[in-house]
């Protein structure tokens, strides 16, 4: 993976076939899948509450956020649990990939075709196409409007 010091290290995951890569620094861990306890009034792509070892959660779709239509969970769902200083929440993703290493610099923001604050860019590693995701910035956001 030619992981050197200047490199920062972000997980990379599947949302519908696409994969998507997110910086570890506010990544908490990463959990099974468990439907959530539904909401009412939650925002959109907000599909719950869970309770994580004695803490509720909010629990987020990554494919209802990305406009993605949703299917039936697997037992390869996972949940991404984010630590960030405004809030916690969870991040339920298709699946869980890799760990991979590159610079921020190396993002190319110019591909960025929507207002979002979720996606930030792409990037190539390996061979593949990884979109870049922010999920601080709109979750967080959507858990104050919640």
């Amino acid at each position: 993976m030619g992981e050197t010091s200047s490199s920062e290290q972000w997980l990379s995951f599947i949302i519908a076939d696409e994969c998507y890569v997110h910086d570890v620094t506010s990544i908490k861990s990463i959990v099974l899948y468990e439907e959530p306890q539904e909401v009412p009034g939650a925002t959109e792509g907000m599909l719950g509450i869970l309770n994580v070892r004695g803490e509720p959660v909010s629990i987020f779709s990554g494919r209802r956020l990305l406009g993605i239509p949703d299917v039936q969970p697997s037992e390869q769902w996972r949940i991404i649990l984010f630590d960030y200083p405004d809030g916690c929440f969870g991040l339920i993703v298709d699946s869980v990939d890799v760990l991979v290493n590159f610079e921020a610099e190396d993002i190319d923001r110019n591909t960025q075709q929507t207002d979002s604050d979720l996606i930030q860019g792409t990037m190539h590693f390996d061979e593949r196409l990884m979109i870049v995701l922010d999920c601080g910035k709109a979750c967080v956001r959507w858990l104050k409007e919640f």
